[in-house]
């Protein structure tokens, strides 16, 4: 928990070229879009993880994050998964969070497991190679299964 003593305020952080637009609001609506790869990974999300443990130390009546992430690099990769971590905590102990999760299915190897699909069975089974694909893939296990995931197809 970051032991720095202030109120909590909105963090806003605008997008470049190599890294994410974040909001992170204190009415519990949190976006990160965009490219991550920023050039020194660590400088970058220290504030985000300094707010996102003072938040998780308050109840909010609901929290949204949203991942809407064209490309994330190594250590952007690290870093989101700590604060899904650090989520997922906050979740176990009786608080409400989603993560709304979006995604090309053009950039994911899902192509093939999907074209013998049925018609009537293909959503279904897409959801599931998604949810096993992003917890086999990006978050390695690090989370709860039950934690509360809504995939978004990017249009």
């Amino acid at each position: 928990m970051s032991t720095k003593n202030f109120m909590l305020t909105n963090l806003l952080i605008e997008g470049t070229k190599s890294s994410p637009k974040v909001k992170l609001y204190t009415t519990g609506e949190l976006l990160f879009e965009g490219k991550s790869m920023p050039d020194n990974g660590i400088i970058f999300f220290k504030p985000i993880l300094d707010w996102v443990e003072d938040y998780t130390s308050q109840v909010s009546p609901k929290t949204v994050l949203t991942l809407n992430l064209d490309y994330i690099n190594t250590i952007s990769h690290k870093i989101i998964i700590d604060i899904v971590r650090i989520f997922d905590e906050y979740y176990q102990k009786g608080n409400h969070f989603e993560l709304n999760w979006y995604y090309d299915l053009d950039d994911l190897d899902l192509s093939y497991d999907l074209e013998d699909v049925p018609a009537e069975e293909y959503e279904t089974k897409k959801m599931d190679l998604l949810k096993e694909y992003l917890f086999s893939t990006f978050f390695m296990s690090v989370i709860h299964p039950e934690f509360p995931i809504n995939f978004v197809e990017k249009e």
